[in-house]
């Protein structure tokens, strides 16, 4: 399933409760202050505990122990081992682990917890080389990038080697807009009719409104970014043409729609998607309208991708960079970011985690850090990558005091 959410900084701890069946509580008190609390914070620290009657109902919503568990052994599995808790102040608490600390609010309702908040950790003497490590680890193809503005690389990993993109590639769609926009040829607040070619995929908005529709281009752009809209990612291709966004995305000819990929990877026979595979562009071209008229539901994407490489979207990091830095401050509508960052999309689908990002610099100018991972066997945890990502963030705002450039490396597979 293809899908983009974008990350947020604070990011509140909500577990899917209202799944689960409801779990009853034990009545022991947990004191809101003293050391009996800060044992209990340890304990969740180091995922040492094995019932829920520290929890208020209003948290756990029905969540069982290991959903709870299951949060804080992410935490170790990112940063290592819980050395000790820290108070620093009202709700404020500080997790140590072996590499980095990770500021946190407990909120209590009584004498429960009714609220956990992550801020973002704060590495132990972290660097390039420290997180290059730990990029060549994760299974898979893998590329990173952090750029500075004039185009100077303070670390890199194979970032020339195209992957798959996932939904990042609606930034060149958009990409595409704004030059048509700045080129006079359309307008933000001009009006298309929703076209039932393009209304095929299931979810999202705009496949609930009838074909016809009339709607502003800025609208069905805010869909496509804001709500990683299928329908409008298609909706804003056919307005701008394939033709516009291909120069933009090398290697990418034709320029899929969503509905045309989800079809490659569900809708037809695997033995006819191995033909469209392998076949040039031109008839790849005259191959889509049959494409088009097969038929799709929610069953075909269910399965795992069938050629990440050559039946869906593929990008280099500079690629990226490039197309988020022309669309940056270009907009009536904004490319989603968190609030420490100028700008950034995320994409992901079925063995892909995608994510570029604009970041300020302590002394003026964006960096853009960008950072892809494809993994067709095995399951892929997005979360892995973001943290790293959040890494290079922290290192880019941090002002230098001086020390060399990070590694370069320029393809995975030939790495040690």
């Amino acid at each position: 399933m293809i899908n983009a959410r974008p990350v947020h900084y604070p990011t509140l701890v909500v577990l899917l409760g209202w799944l689960l069946p409801q779990v009853a509580l034990s009545t022991e008190p947990v004191p809101a202050a003293g050391p009996a609390l800060e044992l209990r914070t340890l304990a969740l620290c180091r995922n040492e505990f094995d019932h829920l009657s520290w929890f208020h109902p209003s948290y756990l919503q029905g969540q069982d122990l290991a959903s709870v568990k299951a949060l804080f052994a992410h935490r170790l599995r990112l940063y290592g081992p819980c050395k000790r808790v820290e108070r620093e102040s009202g709700e404020g608490w500080v997790f140590h682990y072996r590499t980095a600390a990770l500021p946190l609010r407990l909120y209590l309702e009584g004498e429960l917890i009714s609220g956990v908040i992550f801020d973002r950790p704060r590495p132990h003497n972290d660097a390039f080389s420290a997180i290059d490590l730990e990029l060549q680890a994760l299974p898979g193809d893998k590329a990173a990038l952090v750029e500075r503005q004039d185009g100077k690389r303070l670390y890199s990993l194979a970032p020339e080697h195209p992957l798959a993109i996932g939904t990042s590639a609606r930034l060149f769609v958009l990409q595409a807009l704004v030059r048509s926009v700045e080129a006079g040829v359309l307008r933000w607040d001009g009006v298309t009719a929703l076209r039932a070619e393009w209304l095929t995929v299931p979810g999202g908005l705009l496949g609930s409104w009838p074909a016809g529709t009339p709607v502003t281009l800025s609208t069905v752009a805010l869909l496509m970014l804001g709500r990683d809209d299928p329908n409008a990612f298609d909706q804003l291709l056919a307005v701008v043409g394939r033709e516009k966004v291909e120069p933009l995305a090398p290697g990418n000819e034709p320029f899929l729609a969503v509905g045309e990929v989800f079809r490659l990877h569900g809708a037809v026979a695997a033995k006819e998607a191995e033909v469209f595979a392998m076949m040039k562009p031109t008839q790849r071209r005259t191959y889509l309208p049959k494409l088009l008229a097969a038929p799709l539901d929610g069953r075909d994407l269910a399965g795992p991708p069938r050629d990440l490489l050559r039946l869906t979207w593929t990008a280099t990091l500079p690629t990226l960079c490039k197309a988020l830095r022309q669309v940056k401050g270009k907009t009536a509508v904004l490319v989603p970011g968190s609030s420490d960052v100028s700008a950034e999309v995320q994409g992901t689908s079925a063995g892909v985690y995608q994510h570029t990002a604009l970041v300020e610099a302590p002394g003026g100018g964006l960096v853009c850090i960008a950072a892809t991972w494809n993994r067709v066997e095995g399951e892929l945890d997005g979360r892995l990558l973001g943290s790293l990502v959040a890494r290079m963030s922290e290192l880019v705002r941090r002002p230098r005091t001086g020390g060399g450039d990070g590694p370069v490396r320029r393809d995975p597979r030939t790495l040690p």
